[in-house]
């Protein structure tokens, strides 16, 4: 015994000196990364919350490693042709449904054509049908798939690892409807995970999937993930030691928080905005939408109601996408729409277009609501937003608060004015932000539609070839997409999050995504 006891104090004496970091595995791990999912079907889902849950559980042609990096995930090879038309995916020989039964080539294709079709409603659909030629994409045999795209697509292999684009059971889908995903004794996953435990407004548990190919990985045997949609309710629970990780907390917190040891901010891609349905009067006049716009002093809210390093917004690509020259897509000139910095001089142009909008000084304008789902942080930002047009432009805003899953039912189907948005980058390319505008895209919710950007989109998109002409259209198209006021960007992203400082190994992607089986105790 003292010789074990002395071993051990030599081992922890060499790893002060030398700054290893010792560690201890985890059995289980409970943390928060949202309230209640709309939705854990991966060719449903289109929320950050949604698809970290999803990654845990399914697995597609390639994932994720513990450095952030894709990897090969189910593939063991996933080979580009020449001319960029054709993917031939040899699948790893080892895969199992967390059932038992055999993963083959035609699960994939199955759930493709499933995503794509009209009637599964996807809002994800585009991923697919915009570029994957479904008619010429098979499973050769139960290894391998030959995937035909329309053209060569640059970010393919991200696309590769999208939940969308995750393996799905037919037999399971027949059998269960759209209730698959709500028991957990239905529910079938080929990844690190499968579903254990689900309560609605509660919690979803998973555990080590024992079928997975690769079970060395998954390092936390159990991940109980709490679904909190009251800041203070999980910022509580994070402080009385039952959360390890939270992903928000109360704004009004927010001059203690920064200054918790457990404070971290992450670089993210992403824009939040103002979505304007411009179907609804009176948002359906463009000057309203550029009055609303240009009435937001976008440099306040991201630097004292949002802080954390939050950008303000001069465009709708974020901050983090690259250009043909490897440059910042949203710091280029042709990208600066409006300047965050000159708020006085752009409240002097939000009061011209209100007045020749047909409302000089606010006078007539009809009712307006702004909405936005329950959140501390939403709620100061859009009470800022409600001040910023009443003083700015002498209009009244009423502000309503709704659940999550709620709050995304009613904004996909239009029913709103005006509503909180938020969008993370799926991969790095501006398509990730500016497809969400093109003409009848299923996470389109501001109902937006104009020839002219449908036409440069297109015509980028079959510009693979030529990567400086295919930017020319982007930045073309997105000039549109700002003369039209179809969207008010208000800030750029950063990932602020409370982890227990015992907590190591989080893995966290610029895309939003957090992953968890790689996590230990220090």
């Amino acid at each position: 015994m003292k010789r074990i006891a002395l071993i051990l104090t030599v081992v922890l004496a060499f790893a002060s000196l030398t700054g290893i970091v010792m560690s201890a595995p985890l059995q289980s791990l409970t943390v928060c990364v949202g309230s209640e999912p709309e939705t854990i079907d991966p060719a449903l889902n289109s929320s950050v919350d949604g698809a970290i849950y999803i990654g845990h559980l399914f697995e597609g042609i390639y994932t994720y490693g513990t450095d952030a990096a894709l990897k090969l995930g189910a593939a063991k090879s996933c080979v580009e042709s020449a001319d960029g038309k054709t993917w031939t995916i040899v699948l790893k020989d080892n895969l199992f449904w967390s059932d038992g039964k055999k993963l083959v080539a035609g699960d994939f294709v199955y759930a493709w054509k499933r995503a794509a079709a009209e009637e599964t409603a996807s809002p994800y659909a585009y991923l697919i049908t915009d570029y994957v030629d479904l008619d010429k994409t098979v499973a050769k045999d139960d290894k391998t798939i030959i995937v035909t795209v329309k053209f060569r697509v640059p970010y393919m292999k991200s696309l590769f690892a999208f939940p969308t684009y995750m393996p799905v059971r037919k037999d399971v889908i027949e059998a269960n409807g759209d209730k698959w995903t709500l028991d957990p004794k239905k529910f079938v996953s080929n990844g690190m995970y499968k579903l254990s435990k689900r309560v609605q407004d509660s919690t979803i548990e998973m555990v080590a999937n024992g079928y997975y190919h690769d079970k060395a990985v998954v390092k936390v045997p159990k991940l109980i993930f709490k679904l909190f949609s009251d800041d203070n309710a999980v910022f509580a629970a994070f402080k009385n030691n039952q959360l390890s990780l939270i992903d928000t907390y109360p704004i009004d917190e927010y001059k203690s928080v920064i200054k918790m040891p457990e404070y971290k901010v992450a670089p993210q891609i992403g824009t939040y905005y103002v979505s304007f349905n411009v179907k609804a009067a009176p948002l359906n006049n463009i000057l309203v939408r550029k009055a609303l716009w240009y009435a937001i002093d976008t440099k306040y809210i991201a630097e004292e109601v949002r802080g954390g390093g939050a950008i303000p917004a001069n465009a709708m690509v974020a901050f983090g996408i690259t250009d043909s020259d490897n440059k910042d897509f949203s710091q280029k000139p042709e990208s600066k729409y409006i300047d965050p910095g000159q708020y006085a001089k752009n409240v002097e142009m939000a009061k011209k277009f209100l007045a020749d909008a047909g409302y000089p000084d606010g006078k007539g304008f009809p009712k307006l609501e702004y909405v936005y789902n329950t959140s501390s942080g939403h709620k100061k930002i859009a009470e800022a937003l409600q001040q910023m047009w009443k003083k700015a432009l002498n209009i009244d805003v009423t502000l309503a608060n709704v659940e999550w899953n709620v709050f995304t039912d009613m904004r996909r189907k239009g029913n709103y004015q005006v509503a909180r948005n938020g969008w993370l980058a799926d991969y790095d390319d501006p398509t990730s932000f500016l497809d969400l505008f093109v003409t009848g895209n299923g996470n389109n919710d501001g109902q937006y539609s104009n020839p002219k950007y449908d036409d440069f989109m297109a015509k980028a998109a079959a510009s693979t070839n030529d990567p400086k002409a295919r930017y020319v259209y982007l930045h073309q198209a997105e000039k549109v997409l700002m003369d039209d006021a179809a969207a008010a960007p208000i800030f750029f992203y950063t990932d602020e999050y409370l982890q227990k400082t015992s907590l190591q190994g989080v893995v966290i992607s610029p895309f939003g995504f957090k992953y968890f089986f790689n996590c230990s105790s220090k």
